[in-house]
């Protein structure tokens, strides 16, 4: 075995792989669907900080299960969940600087 394929095959066993269906021979174009996220996964597709989605579960606003010591949102669940939350409220106040113009 080549210095390379140790490496990668390290480096498969170490990471995290995501739960997905299919068995790899699909499509390039098609991705395996998403099963589950874990509390990391979620954190890094933008839907907010571990504290937040913490405080989510905690509430019984978004449900969660435990594999071993990970923490999982299942793909319908997160779906759910980001349905539920409420439309952002955005205000614009045209605001003027000292001088009498218009600043953004």
């Amino acid at each position: 075995m080549t210095m390379t394929k140790r490496t990668n095959a390290k480096l498969l066993k170490s990471s995290a792989s995501p739960l997905v269906i299919g068995d790899g021979n699909e499509e390039p174009s098609r991705k395996p669907h998403k099963l589950a996220w874990s509390i990391d996964e979620l954190t890094e597709a933008g839907y907010g900080s571990r504290a937040y989605l913490y405080e989510q579960i905690g509430a019984g606003r978004l449900h969660a299960v435990k594999r071993g010591r990970r923490t999982i949102v299942l793909e319908a669940e997160r779906k759910r969940w980001q349905a539920s939350l409420p439309a952002a409220r955005i205000s614009y106040r045209n605001r003027q600087s000292e001088d009498g113009s218009n600043a953004a």
